[in-house]
C-alpha cells in the first residue's frame, strides 16, 4: 500500500491534462451557477418587497424583506386541492408502479415459460414505438376515465426503463435460494413477495423514487385528461397561473398596492418546488444508485 501510494505522489498530469481538468472545472461551475441562479432569483422575489421588485433591484437575495405573498398563497384552496391531487396520483401511482414493474420483470428472469424470449423482446420495443397523444386519449376517453385521477395514475404505471433495470438487478439474486423456496411448496406470488423483494430493497427504492418523481413533474397528462379546476394538479394549476397570469383565484387583500403579481407567481412556484427540494437531497444518492443498478450484471 505504500509502494503505491508513493508511486501515486510521483505521477504529474501533463500541461494539456492541467488546461483539460481546469476546462471542466469551468463548465461544471458554470452549469451551476446557470441551474442555481433561477431559483435564488425566484426565492429573492418572492421574499422582496413590491417596489424593489419594480425597479429591478432583486437579484439573488430579498430586498426590503417581506413574506406577505406566502401568507396570501396559503390560504388558497385551489393549491391545496392541487397539493392533495398531487399526492395522491404519487403516492398510489408510485405503489402501483413498483408492484406491478416486480410483475412484469420477475418471469423474465426466474421463469421458462415458452415465450419468454418474445415477451423479453416485445417489452424494450415499446420504448422506440409508442401510439401518440391521441390513440392515448382516445383509450382514456373510451374507458370513462377522462377528467379523472386514475386516467393520470393508469397511463403511467408501467416503464419498459424501469423493467429492464429490476430484470437486470434480479438477474443478480440467486436463483438457488428461488428454487429452494419453490421445492418447499410456495408458488411464484410466494417467491416474489417473501424471497425476491426483501433481497432488492436498492432497486425497489430506487424504482419508486423514479415513479414519484415522474408522478410529481407529470404535465401533458393532466393538461390532457383533466378539465374540473378543482381536479387540477400542481403542474397543471403552475402553468395556468404562471403562463395565462390566471391570479383571480388570489386575493391581493386589502392594500393590493402592497404586493404585486410578480411576487405570488414566485411564491406558488416555490411552494410548488418545497417539498422535492427538502427530500432530494436524502435521496440523491439513490438516483445515482439507480443509473448503474444491474451495469455490470446479465
Amino acid at each position: 500500500l505504500k509502494m503505491v501510494t508513493k508511486r501515486n505522489k510521483k505521477i504529474k498530469l501533463t500541461v494539456g491534462e492541467q488546461i483539460g481538468r481546469a476546462v471542466i472545472v469551468l463548465l461544471l461551475i458554470a452549469m451551476c451557477v446557470a441551474v442555481i441562479y433561477p431559483f435564488m432569483n425566484m426565492i429573492a422575489i418572492s421574499l422582496s418587497d413590491k417596489y424593489a421588485i419594480d425597479r429591478r433591484e432583486v437579484t439573488i437575495s430579498p430586498v426590503d424583506f417581506t413574506a406577505r405573498a406566502y401568507g396570501m398563497v396559503a390560504q388558497n384552496k385551489y393549491l391545496w386541492l392541487a397539493y392533495g391531487n398531487t399526492l395522491f396520483g404519487c403516492v398510489i401511482g408510485t405503489v402501483l408502479g413498483v408492484v406491478l414493474t416486480a410483475f412484469a420483470a420477475y418471469p423474465m428472469v426466474f421463469n421458462n415459460f415458452g415465450w419468454n424470449k418474445v415477451y423479453s423482446v416485445f417489452i424494450p420495443i415499446t420504448m422506440w414505438f409508442s401510439a401518440g397523444s391521441i390513440p392515448s386519449f382516445i383509450v382514456v376517453n373510451k374507458l370513462g376515465l377522462f377528467d379523472n385521477h386514475w386516467a393520470l395514475i393508469l397511463t403511467g404505471l408501467l416503464s419498459a426503463f424501469d423493467i429492464i433495470v429490476m430484470r437486470s438487478f434480479f438477474a443478480g439474486v440467486s436463483k438457488s435460494i428461488v428454487e429452494a423456496a419453490q421445492i418447499d411448496g410456495a408458488n411464484d406470488m410466494l417467491t416474489l413477495f417473501v424471497v425476491v423483494l426483501p433481497m432488492s430493497k436498492a432497486v425497489i427504492a430506487t424504482i419508486a423514487l423514479w415513479n414519484f418523481i415522474a408522478q410529481w413533474n407529470s404535465y401533458m397528462g393532466p393538461l390532457l385528461y383533466i378539465r374540473t379546476k378543482e381536479k387540477y394538479t400542481l403542474q397543471l394549476l403552475l402553468q395556468e397561473i404562471v403562463l395565462n397570469s390566471a391570479l383571480s383565484d388570489f386575493s391581493l387583500g386589502d392594500n393590493p398596492q402592497l404586493i404585486s403579481q410578480e411576487q405570488v407567481k414566485n411564491a406558488i412556484l416555490v411552494f410548488s418546488i418545497l417539498p422535492t427540494l427538502i427530500i432530494y437531497p436524502f435521496i440523491q444518492k439513490y438516483f445515482s444508485k439507480g443509473v448503474t443498478i444491474g451495469a455490470v450484471k446479465g
